[in-house]
């Protein structure tokens, strides 16, 4: 299906659905985690079944083709999270893409204030909401970095954040 097609996601999700269905049933060893997003999988494997697995699901259709990433350091990226092993204890963090710009919709632009402020909103949302408390201070930090260089005023910056944790009952104060 070609990309940006109304059905495309639909097929994919059908398409990725009967594959995991078929690996599970297939699979000699059972993991302990198989999710997916969209066409992206986690899974939680033993490491000596790793090529194994990479080469059943690549086999499943010549036309698509899996790739894996690896835990390095306990960490693991996995769409815009970051998981984190530590003394077998998982914490989630934001992850940005090393490629990611940056750029959000510009405070001073022509859109309606409404949207502007919305697009910022939802920005913090998900970067806080994402994130364990323990990488909020972290990410505050580069939520008021970005948004800074997207012209947004540092109290709109500060209000908009302090507005997320009264939305979400999270009682932290911030640092202005």
């Amino acid at each position: 299906m070609p990309m940006g097609s109304p059905a495309s996601p639909v097929i994919a999700d059908i398409v990725m659905e009967e594959l995991l269905t078929n690996f599970e049933k297939d699979s000699d060893n059972k993991q302990r985690l198989l999710t997916k997003y969209v066409d992206d999988v986690f899974a939680i494997i033993k490491t000596e079944t790793m090529d194994k697995m990479l080469n059943t699901l690549n086999n499943y259709n010549k036309t698509i083709k899996f790739t894996i990433e690896i835990e390095r350091d306990g960490q693991l990226p996995y769409l815009d999270t970051l998981i984190i092993r530590k003394n077998n204890i998982i914490t989630f963090d934001w992850y940005k893409k090393p490629t990611a710009s940056g750029r959000l919709i510009n405070f001073n632009s022509k859109h309606e204030k409404k949207a502007i402020l919305n697009t910022a909103s939802n920005f913090i949302r998900r970067v806080l909401s994402i994130s364990d408390q323990i990488y909020h201070t972290k990410n505050i930090t580069i939520i008021k970095e970005i948004l800074g260089r997207n012209e947004f005023p540092r109290g709109m910056i500060n209000k908009l954040i302090r507005n997320y944790y009264v939305r979400n009952n999270k009682g932290e104060k911030i640092k202005s």
